[in-house]
């Protein structure tokens, strides 16, 4: 994008496998984010803003999306 993002949702893969990791990037800041577990899954540690030039990335095991530290 070529400037902050106001709002933007992502749901998470409906198919994982234990040990997958997905993650999120942006150059630009996303003022209001809401990452969602698809179904059957569980979310923790999700993060509501993302700076500029910054990433957050999740692990999925047993059926829980972990985001990694």
């Amino acid at each position: 994008p070529s400037g902050t993002l106001a709002s933007l949702t992502i749901t998470m893969p409906p198919n994982p496998v234990d040990g997958q990791v997905v993650a999120i990037a942006s150059t630009q800041t996303i003022t209001a984010l809401t990452l969602n577990a698809n179904t059957g899954q569980g979310l923790l540690g999700a993060p509501t803003t993302l700076p500029a030039n910054s990433a957050v990335e999740f692990r999925f095991l047993a059926g829980t999306w972990f985001r990694k530290q």
